[in-house]
């Protein structure tokens, strides 16, 4: 939805250019296709004869459907209507923990501001990923090259790989305004016989999910544009699976610890609030010292072994 959603706006300058370029044509082919609405445009224009045809068009379309409606105008209002009756059908048990997950789930689907702004790190990632393998033919070659004038820099793909999600994945805040989302309808998660626990635990869940899928899939494109091993891979990912850990569950906490309940609409919480500005700058930083620190060990430590070192 979101990729949709920027693609279509990225293509919005070249429709408007194509419609001007061939607005002789598409009238034409209007005034062919739906003349009622030719002739509205030409009226606006100042066009007394298309006015008057559009006009004597409207008042045709409403006298047939006066004649359509006088028909069984009667005869509906006054024809009982049948009792509908009610069929048992099977209910499928859902568990608390599932009921909470489903509804974090229809709140972040449902709002355009909550999905654009803190779930965007993830469809940037995929973007990124795909157009690193795309162009890897010419990449390689240019690192190859490097790699002649300075040694190490063949060993540092696996933190590049790591970097370059863990900058992106930083940019996704789901959990950091799911807390203040809940406004004026908190009252009911209070009145629910619902632990505090399963509550947390059903937003950090969302967070994870949306940011875990992106990440692990462009973690294994990025390795094949690299030609990483695959135990390489697969360290990286469980390091970012750890990072994603952490910021959702330093969102949460940064959402529980400066909550806003009295907004007025949901851009508040998620887009002008600090709080998803702060999860994105200590998420930059933490993946800036995890990373840089590589370079200041790189000459006693192996690159295998600083990224399993990095987790603790």
């Amino acid at each position: 939805l979101i990729g949709g959603y920027y693609f279509g706006m990225s293509k919005v300058g070249t429709y408007i250019t194509m419609l001007v370029s061939n607005a002789e044509t598409i009238g034409v082919k209007i005034k062919t296709a739906v003349f009622p609405f030719y002739a509205l445009g030409k009226a606006c224009a100042g066009s007394i004869p298309y006015f008057l045809a559009f006009a004597a068009l409207s008042v045709a379309a409403f006298a047939v459907v006066c004649a359509a409606l006088s028909v069984n105008f009667i005869k509906i209002p006054a024809t009982s209507s049948k009792k509908s009756r009610y069929k048992i059908k099977k209910q499928s048990a859902m568990s608390i923990k599932k009921a909470l997950l489903n509804k974090e789930l229809k709140r972040f689907l449902a709002s355009s501001v909550y999905m654009l702004n803190a779930g965007i790190g993830g469809v940037l990632l995929l973007v990124a990923s795909v157009i690193m393998l795309v162009k890897a033919g010419d990449l390689l070659p240019v690192l190859d090259a490097l790699s002649m004038e300075i040694p190490w820099i063949g060993s540092i793909l696996p933190i590049a790989v790591m970097f370059i999600s863990g900058m992106l994945m930083a940019m996704v805040y789901i959990s950091t305004p799911s807390i203040s989302l809940e406004g004026k309808t908190l009252w009911i998660y209070k009145s629910l016989p619902i632990s505090a626990y399963d509550i947390i635990k059903a937003k950090e869940k969302l967070h994870f999910v949306f940011s875990a899928v992106p990440s692990v899939i462009s973690i294994i494109l990025l390795g094949i544009a690299f030609k990483l091993d695959y135990s390489m891979i697969i360290e990286i990912i469980c390091v970012n699976i750890l990072f994603i850990y952490l910021m959702a569950d330093f969102g949460l906490m940064i959402g529980l610890l400066r909550p806003s309940f009295d907004w007025t609409t949901e851009t508040q919480p998620v887009k002008s609030s600090v709080n998803g500005l702060i999860s994105m700058g200590v998420g930059w930083i933490v993946n800036v010292i995890a990373c840089g620190a590589f370079f200041l060990v790189k000459d006693a430590v192996d690159i295998n072994q600083y990224i399993i070192v990095v987790p603790v």
